[in-house]
């Protein structure tokens, strides 16, 4: 694997983290926010939650491994689109951020 896709391969697994602890945050107050994600609905429970981040981490590696810069570019391209998604949706409807 050359060395870009093992640096995008380091980015989206930071970015994944990042919104992990974000979804958590989103999760464990659900009286204040919602989460926006459709596959883990409303008002996911922490566990699904970690389950969801984990098998998504697990896929970009996945990814990484089987197509090199290809898929890394693929995924790069993926993970900034929902990205932007996540953070219009967190700025019109109040949810967290960085907190």
């Amino acid at each position: 694997m050359s060395d870009l896709a093992i640096l995008l391969l380091v980015a989206a697994e930071f970015f994944l983290a990042v919104d992990l602890r974000q979804t958590i945050c989103i999760a464990m107050h659900p009286d204040k926010y919602e989460e926006t994600n459709v596959i883990l609905g409303k008002h996911p429970s922490v566990l699904r939650v970690a389950v969801y981040f984990a098998f998504c981490m697990a896929l970009v590696a996945v990814i990484a491994l089987l197509f090199g810069i290809y898929g890394m570019l693929l995924c790069a391209a993926v993970a900034i689109g929902e990205a932007q998604e996540a953070r219009h949706n967190r700025q019109n409807f109040g949810g967290v951020w960085w907190r």
